[in-house]
């Protein structure tokens, strides 16, 4: 079995190759977000996960304080466990991760939860890396 950074680092390739500019680890107070999607004027956070999908929607979950819309990333092999009725109630998205590329699952709707002076102040760090 391959390692969550090995995940992370293969989706953020396909993600690259579809010329999708991402940000990978972006710091922002005491977490890292695993990659960040900053286009025009909508934040994409993604978590990356290998079978700890609860803690993948705890971060999630946070991240969309922050944020236009928060996914979780599985490898294609360990979507099936996770429950998409909480990733609905929650508004987040849901990518698989395959072979040699990706797949939204899930895309979560408008995002309620955002804090503004939060987004605002995590896109002027996601700006300045």
């Amino acid at each position: 079995m391959f390692s969550e950074k090995h995940y992370q680092t293969k989706l953020c390739d396909i993600l690259r190759q579809n010329e999708i500019c991402i940000l990978e680890e972006v710091p922002y107070k005491r977490k890292r977000i695993d990659l960040v999607h900053l286009h025009n004027k909508k934040i994409t956070c993604i978590e990356v996960k290998l079978n700890n999908w609860r803690k993948a929607i705890d971060q999630a979950s946070i991240n969309n304080l922050f944020c236009d819309e928060s996914f979780i990333a599985l490898p294609e092999e360990r979507i099936h466990n996770i429950d998409e009725t909480l990733l609905e109630k929650l508004n987040i998205g849901l990518i698989s991760i395959k072979r040699n590329n990706y797949e939204i699952i899930k895309k979560p709707v408008k995002n309620r939860f955002k804090i503004k002076r939060y987004y605002q102040k995590f896109r002027s760090v996601c700006e300045h890396l």
